[in-house]
């Protein structure tokens, strides 16, 4: 893997972060002297890192993507039976502390402005993820419904509860959020148990 020195790093980052500011802006189309001017950097180094502004967009949905699927990395996987309470929320917390750790970037390509790509590509992310713990639960051959449709209904479930999150200005912390989806997803919406 190429060694990218600490500049490199810092000019990248800074190009990241002018990007999300210009699109938020949506005035006018978009242009590398715009993205260099914000970004406080030279067209020189632009193109050093990026041949036009497409590849530095895919460039930010890649790094954050392949942080948010180390996130989900599950280590050690156990079947559903074995998991103590707290480690049944342990990676959807982790999803939730990424999202709120890179908000800027998550409330300008999923909110925003959303971005088809972007959301695809997290999509799938979820869905590696999903079915990676459908696997480790021990009950994957118990499924009532094809797998593909639950991992479908899940992720979506997980993309719409993201983005209620974001619109709604994190009222509960990661640890929370991941508390609520796993209790609606044992018990469903319904206080039934308390009758």
């Amino acid at each position: 893997m190429k060694r990218i020195d600490p500049r490199q790093h810092r000019s990248i980052d800074k190009l990241h972060k002018a990007y999300l500011t210009l699109v938020r802006e949506e005035s006018t189309p978009l242009t590398i002297q715009m993205l260099c001017n914000e970004a406080n950097v030279t067209r020189p180094t632009f193109y050093k890192q990026f041949k036009d502004i497409a590849e530095l967009k895919y460039h930010l949905h890649d790094t954050l993507l392949r942080k948010l699927k180390q996130s989900l990395t599950i280590v050690n996987p156990k079947p559903l039976s074995e998991l103590q309470q707290v480690e049944r929320s342990r990676y959807l917390t982790a999803l939730f502390e990424h999202i709120y750790e890179n908000h800027s970037t998550y409330e300008t390509l999923l909110v925003e402005q959303a971005d088809s790509r972007f959301i695809n590509h997290m999509k799938s992310v979820l869905h590696d993820y999903i079915d990676e713990g459908i696997t480790y639960t021990g009950y994957h051959h118990q499924l009532r419904v094809e797998r593909p449709l639950v991992i479908s209904f899940i992720s979506g479930a997980y993309i719409e509860s993201i983005t209620w999150w974001i619109q709604h200005h994190y009222p509960y912390t990661p640890t929370q959020m991941a508390a609520q989806l796993i209790d609606l997803s044992i018990y469903g919406p319904y206080n039934l148990h308390d009758e």
